[in-house]
């Protein structure tokens, strides 16, 4: 099974977003901007960042971004770097603050301190994936899900006010797909 290290652990922080994921959101936000894509543009998005261009050092504000974040856990045993995810879902609330809108598509950990700082409060809505997300890795769908569950934090602008009630539901991309 090609890649599929990489879905049961944190090694490789380069994974790629499902194309028919991507499709369903970008139909209902159509993006303009992945702040951490590969110099590919795998989800051709109008503007990216890659790792060169370091999307966490540059502004967002009034764009609309998809943002599937590298991130992966250091381990120093095994030799792995480590990309935190918290910066960059700090970085989609305060782009949204600038009038940015934005669907992250991250980890269902909500017992994490991310979770608790950037997303619940601060996210216009959660969307649960009811099933594992089967990632791509150089361009080829894994054969299986991911190691985790996955889910979607949308940010937009606040109207107003800043602490707001989350939304929280269940999304099915498959279905939308269909």
């Amino acid at each position: 099974m090609q890649g599929q290290d990489v879905l049961f652990s944190s090694r490789n922080p380069n994974y790629q977003t499902p194309p028919s994921l991507y499709a369903a959101l970008n139909r209902e936000f159509l993006f303009t901007l992945d702040p951490a894509t590969d110099s590919g543009n795998w989800l051709q998005t109008p503007k990216f960042y890659t790792r060169e261009t370091h999307g966490l050092s540059q502004s967002w504000a009034g764009e609309r971004f998809f943002l599937n974040p590298p991130f992966a856990r250091k381990n120093r045993k095994k030799g792995i770097e480590g990309f935190p995810i918290e910066p960059w879902i700090e970085k989609s609330w305060k782009e949204s603050l600038e009038g940015a809108t934005g669907a992250l598509l991250v980890p269902a950990r909500m017992d994490t301190k991310w979770f608790h700082r950037w997303v619940i409060g601060n996210a216009e809505e959660i969307r649960l994936i009811p099933h594992r997300v089967r990632f791509w890795l150089n361009g080829v769908e894994s054969e299986s899900g991911a190691g985790f569950p996955s889910m979607i934090v949308v940010y937009r602008a606040p109207a107003g006010f800043i602490y707001r009630p989350t939304r929280v539901s269940v999304w099915d991309y498959l279905e939308d797909a269909a």
